[in-house]
């Protein structure tokens, strides 16, 4: 009589140890990739002081568990390969449990910008804020900040949507990106600081 294999679940947590970093915490990607970061899919490097994922994407989380209330900044850059430009969707995650529950600004080249939050693997957007794909493609400044029940984002410095969700307390952050290098987007980062707010 033959005995069915037991299904092997693929594993969803952060793989420990991580570094246990406190805030403020920053990278200005100027040297090498440092330690701290978890490279979780892909080929993440660092590339004239620039984040720089791999042409197919990935995604990369550092941080730490505990870190609850904090404002997240950095700067998104377009690598345009291409006369188009577009073809990529960026996501920066923001109270990260594990690799299926978090909170997620997206910026789509195409559709615009939005938040979305994922519980155990379930994506549901929360709040949009269809931005001109002139904006979602170029060079800005991007600030997200978490307090509390308060989710909110900043482009340039202007805040463009805020919601309210008390799902996530605290948890890690990270990039995700979906580049295709072969319809010319592709996404790098610069000067990631991880502050109180």
């Amino acid at each position: 009589m033959e005995t069915e294999e037991p299904i092997q679940e693929v594993p969803t947590a952060i793989p420990l140890p991580y570094v246990a970093n406190e805030l403020p915490w920053s990278d200005d990607f100027d040297s090498s990739l440092s330690p701290a970061w978890l490279q979780v899919d892909g080929v993440w490097s660092t590339n004239n002081g620039r984040l720089r994922p791999g042409d197919s994407g990935g995604k990369i989380v550092v941080g730490n568990p505990l870190w609850d209330d904090y404002s997240l900044s950095l700067d998104v850059y377009s690598r345009q390969q291409g006369p188009i430009g577009r073809g990529h969707t960026t996501r920066v995650l923001v109270r990260m449990l594990d690799m299926r529950s978090y909170a997620s600004f997206v910026i789509d080249c195409e559709e615009g910008t939005w938040w979305e939050i994922t519980r155990m693997g379930q994506t549901e957007v929360v709040v949009g804020t269809l931005s001109s794909t002139d904006l979602a493609c170029a060079e800005f400044h991007l600030e997200l900040r978490v307090v509390a029940d308060l989710y909110e984002s900043y482009v340039n410095g202007e805040l463009q949507s805020s919601f309210s969700d008390g799902f996530f307390s605290s948890g890690f952050i990270g990039l995700s990106t979906d580049n295709k290098a072969f319809l010319g987007g592709v996404m790098d980062f610069d000067n990631l600081v991880v502050r109180e707010p």
